[in-house]
């Protein structure tokens, strides 16, 4: 009995694995279908090469296939923030270094601790250190993954393989991976949630070794390393709240036992990640950000429900919405007529969590017969998947008791109307998945779908439903042309139509579907065919308005596979498959708008190899797109602009006050990034509530304003387009005139004007106060005028140094040099006459240590910013080091955790029998050495 046991154990693994490696090798071929000219073809995803004012505007010109006004996917931050974050850190991997400190931005910055940038993320790890041409297969491989670990937890549910596929397809295609595709910090937690899920289940089921545990503590630790903490709030919230009603519908009040090991695993899983957590709260406590603890960011709701039918009609919001300069938020028209697009207002977030119309059908199938079919599968499980999904659009939508959700000790720091949309678009898509499941078990049992009427009156109601966009087309009508462009009118066919069509198309197809399997038993596989084909038509490439209309044609040769498909002639769906892909990479071809072309988003332009060649270690600003943050990163230019989740208060209390022109009561967002663009977003009271009005204020503004603290943190180049003159325009400026003069150094499709009066990086002062209230304080006596922080500084302890005022004029000047400058270790040789204070204009920071001559010293703060340590007379070799407690107590957690996990695993070893599991074949399992087949209907 014993060898029967084992032998049909081995059978079910293989015909499992065997599944398993089949579902894979399809979810790829479906995203090379879906993601035809990015797979196939020369086309990208990589957002640097999507924005107007990105450095690929000035390196290639403009003659470059560009997507059309209706491009709207969020690509800002991964062009501004993560893909130049990227390109760093597989920089600093190569050269044998850890990714702990930017350098490039601001004064430079925590890398690691910022959490977002996922420099521990193994994935993100292998794709920094790839070449930028090959970032799109990682963009892609996250959705096939996302798509096959969906189907193992499935599967593990006791799903058939076409359903728990579906599940996959629907997951994998939603909005979190195709209208956010190069948002990683984002698409990585997404891909690794049912990872999570998958081993949450065997902790709760008890289907497991003792290596389970180290499984799903691993499992936890990728996702706390993914990038967001705010998705990764969620997804625990869901994990939690799955096992506990998991584990106690199996296993009553034996539940309890399986909280212990849920616990054990979550706590080693955020051990193992505490070299990035520790770190991280380290910046929390000396950062600037905006997600206090007690405030309204968990609370925010969305204020037009109406824009909710964009999560199941996103194609619908592909309009020419243009900002103009009356309500920019940091896009707005410059003197180069660049300006951005963005979809319908109050829907760019929601578009996180499309799940398409197709998807919900499914779902409403299941919850039927889960209500009106005791005999139904899955039901707890229906239940619980629809109820988290509903529980947090509500939630979204300010529905109490829902909203007060984000009420609760962190969530009241999580924003959920994005970050939310992986954990409620999986739990949609196992609905779905679950749905489909009821609809094939409904055969095996007289009447079919007896539940079909009240399923049919619920797809009326979601009909009804999609089609709320076409409003949108009376809306562009009422609008003037401030907001639409003249030429949206045409998009109104095409996209707000078309996209309705599709949906209703897709709903009934799936009805169709599910009702004939139940009748004939056949089409069950017609499915995931209908949702792929519906995700193609949803994916935004940049068609204008004629080509958007002319891809109508190419949705029926995809009707036509699913017929196919449905029809069960896998052979001719096969066939059709690839004549529509042949087609379908032909249309995209000849479109004179779309994806960009693939390249290298950071390949250098003229500017920048006469920047690389003359600035050194100096720094440099840009304005109106030129050299955005932090593009400087992936080019190895020091820019005093950022874009950073989190900024270290000295930082940005810089910038509020010396660095720009101050404005009462701006937009709290924008005080995260310094990009060096005019438009800026501030509040005003109005009728109770609180409104943002767009201003612009001129770049060169605030660099006249500043002038002085630009020159001591070594901004020696200013680069602004072709066309602006710069010292024209300062002296038009008030405040400015002909001694504010910049020579011009460089000409071409980017002007670079020269700083005669930029300080050197590294520089000697024996001058110095002492100031007791703080940094602030420090900060104030030093910028705000009556004190040259060129010739002295200011300083929050007395150093062991001899006091002076002035510096003797009779003594030969100091001389201080960077020999070495890397983004952890900065050498400097300093030749003094006297004792002095050497100055490097970098940021202080917890972490960093200082030694001269080989003996380590003390770090000074001075003016309340940036580094100081005291020097001797003569000749000395200074050298920084950046190597905080922080990771290196985080790095000793998360070893000893790891440690345990392998432990408990070779303790657990593959010996024992799993815990719970059959001793032998079920009743009516193969005995005769064949092997066992998943369970499906067919």
């Amino acid at each position: 009995m014993a060898a029967t046991a084992g032998t049909y154990r081995r059978q079910q693994r293989r015909s499992a694995a065997g599944a398993a490696l089949k579902a894979l090798v399809l979810y790829a071929i479906l995203a090379s279908v879906v993601y035809g000219p990015v797979v196939l073809g020369g086309a990208t995803l990589v957002a640097p090469l999507y924005q107007p004012p990105a450095l690929s505007l000035h390196a290639a010109g403009e003659e470059e296939r560009r997507p059309a006004p209706t491009f709207n996917v969020d690509t800002a931050t991964p062009t501004w923030y993560e893909s130049p974050v990227n390109s760093l850190a597989g920089r600093i991997y190569r050269s044998a270094d850890l990714p702990l400190w930017n350098p490039h931005q601001g004064g430079g910055t925590p890398l690691a601790a910022q959490y977002s940038t996922r420099v521990f993320f193994p994935y993100q790890v292998v794709e920094d250190l790839s070449p930028p041409t090959l970032w799109d297969r990682f963009i892609v491989g996250r959705m096939v993954l996302a798509g096959f670990f969906t189907f193992l937890f499935l599967s593990r549910l006791g799903l058939c393989a076409a359903s728990a596929f579906t599940g996959g397809v629907a997951y994998m295609f939603s909005g979190v991976f195709v209208w956010f595709p190069a948002l990683e910090q984002f698409t990585n937690a997404a891909m690794v949630l049912p990872l999570v899920m998958l081993f949450v289940e065997s902790l709760a089921a008890g289907t497991y070794r003792r290596a389970g545990i180290p499984a799903a503590a691993l499992a936890f630790a990728l996702m706390h390393l993914a990038g967001q903490p705010e998705v990764t709030l969620y997804a625990t919230l869901l994990a939690f709240l799955y096992f506990l009603a998991r584990a106690f519908s199996l296993h009553g009040a034996g539940g309890w036992r399986r909280c212990v090991h849920f616990a054990a695993a979550y706590a080693l899983g955020l051990a193992a990640a505490a070299v990035l957590l520790v770190p991280f709260f380290e910046l929390v406590v000396w950062s600037r950000h905006i997600h206090p603890a007690g405030g309204l960011m968990g609370l925010q709701a969305l204020v037009n429900r109406m824009s909710l039918m964009a999560v199941f009609v996103p194609g619908a919001t592909e309009l020419p919405v243009r900002v103009p300069a009356s309500l920019p938020c940091g896009f707005v028209e410059s003197g180069g007529g660049l300006y951005r697009y963005l979809p319908v207002n109050g829907v760019w977030d929601l578009l996180g969590g499309f799940v398409g119309a197709a998807a919900p059908m499914l779902a409403l199938t299941g919850v039927a017969a889960a209500v009106m079919d005791r005999r139904a599968p899955h039901r707890g499980l229906t239940a619980f998947f629809f109820l988290f999904t509903i529980s947090i659009m509500l939630k979204n939508l300010g529905v109490e008791p829902w909203r007060s959700l984000g009420a609760l000790p962190l969530f009241d720091q999580a924003w959920s109307l994005r970050w939310a949309g992986p954990a409620w678009v999986f739990s949609a898509a196992c609905s779905a998945a679950l749905g489909l499941e009821a609809a094939a078990a409904a055969r095996r049992r007289r009447g079919g779908l007896r539940y079909g009427p009240a399923v049919a009156a619920l797809v009326v109601a979601t009909l009804l439903y999609a089609l709320w966009p076409l409003r949108t087309a009376a809306a562009l009508a009422a609008v003037g042309g401030d907001i639409f462009d003249a030429a949206a009118a045409r998009y109104v066919v095409p996209a707000v139509v078309g996209s309705t069509v599709v949906a209703a198309a897709a709903i009934f197809a799936i009805y169709a579907c599910v009702s004939r399997y139940v009748t004939r038993g056949r089409g069950l596989w017609a499915a995931p065919a209908v949702l792929a084909a519906e995700a193609w038509w949803s994916v935004p490439r940049g068609y204008d308005a004629d080509w958007l209309a002319l891809k109508g044609l190419l949705a029926l040769a995809a009707a036509l596979v699913v017929v196919m498909v449905a029809r069960e002639r896998y052979g001719a769906a096969a066939a059709a498959t690839l004549a529509f892909l042949a087609a379908f990479l032909a249309f995209d071809a000849a479109s004179p708008g779309g994806m960009p072309q693939r390249r290298d988003p950071f390949a250098a332009p003229p500017y920048v190899g006469f920047l690389r060649e003359e600035a050194g270690v100096s720094r440099v600003v840009g304005a109106y797109g030129v050299l955005m943050p932090n593009t400087a990163s992936a080019l190895g230019l020091y820019d005093l602009h950022y874009a950073n989740a989190l900024v270290p208060r000295s930082t940005h209390d810089l910038r509020e006050r010396f660095l720009r022109v101050p404005l009462e009561n701006e937009e709290p967002v924008t005080s995260l990034w310094f990009v060096g663009m005019p438009g800026r977003c501030v509040g005003s009271s109005s009728g109770g509530g609180f409104t943002y009005r767009g201003v612009q204020r001129p770049v060169e503004l605030d660099w006249l304003h500043g002038l002085d603290v630009y020159s001591f943190f070594g901004v020696r180049y200013f680069a602004v387009p072709a066309g602006l003159d710069l010292n024209a325009r300062l002296a038009s400026l008030p405040g400015g005139g002909p001694v504010r003069r910049f020579p011009l150094v460089h000409d071409g499709r980017v002007r670079v004007y020269e700083n005669p009066a930029a300080l050197e990086r590294a520089f000697v002062v024996y001058a110095y106060e002492v100031v007791s209230g703080g940094g602030r304080e420090a900060r104030e006596r030093a910028f705000s005028g009556g004190f040259d922080p060129g010739r002295g500084a200011v300083l929050e302890k007395a150093p062991p140094l001899e006091s002076r005022v002035v510096f003797p004029a009779f003594i030969e000047a100091p001389a201080a040099r960077i020999t070495s400058y890397e983004p952890r270790r900065v050498v400097v040789e300093v030749t003094t006459p006297l004792e002095g204070l050497l100055v490097l204009t970098d940021t202080w920071y917890p972490g960093w240590r200082a030694r001269v001559n080989g003996v380590e010293t003390e770090i000074f703060r001075v003016d309340g910013a940036v580094r100081g340590v005291v020097v001797p007379a003569g000749r000395s070799t200074v050298e920084f080091h950046y190597l905080p407690a922080t990771f290196i107590v985080g790095l000793a957690v998360s070893a000893l955790s790891l440690a345990a996990m392998v432990i408990v695993a070779v303790k657990g070893g593959g010996r024992l029998p799993e815990e719970g599991a059959r001793t032998g074949p079920p009743p009516g399992a193969p005995s005769n050495g064949q092997a066992a087949r998943p369970y499906c209907l067919t």
